[in-house]
Parts: structure tokens; sequence; C-alpha cells
């Protein structure tokens, strides 16, 4: 019959073999690889190889570093199988195990049929905002540069890889901890996370508000785009831009 074999589980039986296959790649190699390489071995187009690999540092079964290099280009991405390396995260937990992946998937797919469910998610985003730092708050208000970098700060723990650009009060994420579920249901996974920054600016009593989150802007590499600007009315904030 046409179209056989081409259903939403042929798709999960296929990804499930091509990191069944980077993972043997990662196992055998005995050194940190990235997506090219990996993906060159195990069969596979750069592209879908980083994102499974990716896929695999969210469950815990590989660690995700940055090379570390002394020449001048931006650093490559390497993968390796969890247990493996030689540093301190080697004995931590890395990411989620599969089953909070499966949870997170099924509650953003349930939030995606509610009836406002992009508001839905910025207000989900909020309440996670409380949860994800309870720390005490700074005294004395925040500059605006010590803003983006308390941001940062955040998106870091939050394994988001940022890189914040001062001069263009914006912050650029090259990596999405929640990238298999983003991909699914993008509205809520990037609502929630617009909600978690606005909550938490607004909690810190910020002279910065969002006026742009613009996820997955490319996948390769990975750009997720915040945009960050002076509050111009504390009592009529403006509306920030989900570019999804």
């Amino acid at each position: 019959m046409p179209g056989a074999g081409k259903g939403p589980e042929a798709g999960r039986i296929g990804r499930g073999r091509a990191r069944q296959a980077l993972m043997s790649v990662l196992r055998r190699s005995g050194r940190p690889l990235d997506a090219t390489e990996a993906g060159r071995i195990a069969g596979l187009h750069r592209n879908t190889a980083r994102a499974h690999l990716e896929a695999l540092v969210s469950v815990g079964l590989a660690l995700r570093r940055i090379e570390l290099r002394t020449t001048r280009g931006r650093p490559r991405v390497l993968y390796e199988k969890a247990g493996d390396a030689n540093d301190e995260r080697a004995g931590s937990p890395v990411g989620v195990d599969l089953g909070y992946l499966q949870l997170a998937q099924s509650l953003a797919g349930q939030l995606s049929e509610m009836e406002d469910a992009a508001g839905e998610a910025v207000r989900a985003g909020r309440r996670w905002a409380a949860a994800v730092d309870s720390s005490p708050l700074s005294p004395g208000r925040l500059t605006p540069v010590e803003t983006i970098g308390t941001v940062a700060s955040l998106f870091e723990r939050l394994g988001f890889d940022p890189e914040p650009v001062l001069d263009e009060s914006r912050i650029l994420l090259h990596r999405c901890p929640f990238l298999e579920v983003a991909k699914e249901v993008r509205p809520i996974v990037c609502g929630m996370h617009l909600g978690m920054l606005k909550a938490t600016l607004e909690r810190l009593h910020a002279p910065l508000e969002v006026t742009g989150f613009y996820p997955l802007l490319q996948e390769d590499p990975l750009l997720c785009v915040v945009n960050l600007a002076e509050k111009k009315s504390p009592a009529n904030p403006r509306p920030a831009q989900l570019g999804i």
C-alpha cells in the first residue's frame, strides 16, 4: 500500500535506530566527536546526527561539551558517551532521563489542546520561574548590563548555552535542552520559556523587558534569540513578540 511504513510509528522506529547507531559510534570512538564525524561514521547527515545527539544528551545517555582550542574560530560542539568524561560531570546526572522527557512531551501535548494554549503556556512559564530561581533578590536596582548577565546565567543553568550581546541588548541561545519537545509543540515549549523569562525580569524589578523571543531561527548550528529593551512604562509593558 502506498505510504505504508511512513507513519508516526515508523518515524519513531527510525529515530530509535539512528540513536542506537550513534550511541554505538560514541562507545567505540574512545574520544569526543562532533556531529559531522559521528554522523559520517553512522551514515547520517550532519544535521540529522546533531538532532539525535542532542536528544541523547537530553536523556542523559551522552554528554555535550565545547571544544577547548587555542586557535581562532568558533569551537566545535563535541559529544561523548555519558560516563566517559574525565571531569566532574562524569558522576553527575546530565539532563533528564527518558521518563521525564516522555512526561514533558505528554504534558506539552495536553497543554496544546487547550482553548488558549499559547496564553496557558506563558502562564505556566510564569509559575515555572518561581521554581527555577528561588534565590534571594540582589539588593539595589540592577543595571541593564547586570540584568542581561543575570538572565544569561539563568539560561546557562537550564542548559541553553547563552551568548550575551551587551551592545545590542540581546542573548543568543546556542542550545535547547528541550529541543525534542519543542519540535513537536513549539508554541507551548517556547511560550513557557517566554513566560518564565518575563516573570524573572519582573521579580528582579529589572530595567529591561522582553520585546521578542525568536526560537529555532536556525538548527545548524542551533540559534534562538532573546531581544531585550529598556522599559518605557512600568505600568504599561510592551507585549513581547514570540516568533514561532
